[in-house]
């Protein structure tokens, strides 16, 4: 009789520790969105009261963008990347100078339309979010409920797409950030720990 209310309460012990686990996920991705390389807003006659800027009209099909390490630039061109002087050496082109020498200004004898119906597509971005939770019954009425969230579980960097303008040769595909999510601080890791009584 002993014996078998020790097996019962050792089956109890088990089945608390074991049991009401869960986990879920939230897994995102979306590729680049258009971006356009620009010049000035002026290009049409504007600037004072519509101050988008015109964008530069490309001579040769431009390569979307990547996130490319240990790029110093060249030709004066992408040169605040130069890991030499401080830079990250990161741009989202391999070769930022050929990219920089294959738009052309927009020319108001020629062309109908600007640069923007030609877009190149910037940086893509991934992320993984994470919960896991137990549920355990302390008693017939009380319940305890622990959670841990993941967010950015593999601390994953999502880089911003530089602005990609004409006049901004040194810093041109330079990137220089990384994306921060709604209703957070930075782009690292987060963990939290929750813990709730339920009677």
């Amino acid at each position: 009789m002993g014996k078998g209310h020790m097996i019962h309460s050792d089956n109890a012990i088990m089945s608390r520790l074991l049991g009401g686990w869960s986990t879920s996920g939230i897994f995102t991705a979306f590729s680049g969105l258009p971006v356009q390389i620009t010049e000035s807003g002026q290009v049409w006659g504007d600037g004072l009261q519509i101050t988008t800027n015109s964008g530069m009209i490309p001579t040769t099909k431009l390569p979307d963008a990547g996130n490319n390490s240990v790029v110093p630039g060249s030709g004066g061109v992408g040169t605040t990347a130069n890991p030499a002087n401080g830079g990250t050496g990161l741009n989202i082109f391999s070769d930022p100078a050929a990219v920089y020498n294959s738009v052309r200004y927009v020319q108001l004898s020629s062309d109908t339309r600007s640069g923007r119906g030609n877009p190149l597509y910037g940086l893509g971005l991934w992320n993984m979010d994470a919960s896991l939770g137990k549920a355990t019954a302390l008693t017939e009425r009380v319940s305890m409920r622990l959670s841990l969230d993941f967010f950015n579980v593999f601390n994953h960097h999502n880089f911003n797409t530089p602005a990609l303008s004409y006049t901004s040769k040194t810093s041109f595909g330079v990137i220089g950030s990384t994306l921060t999510p709604a209703n957070r601080t930075n782009s690292a890791r987060w963990i939290e720990f929750g813990l709730r009584i339920e009677f």
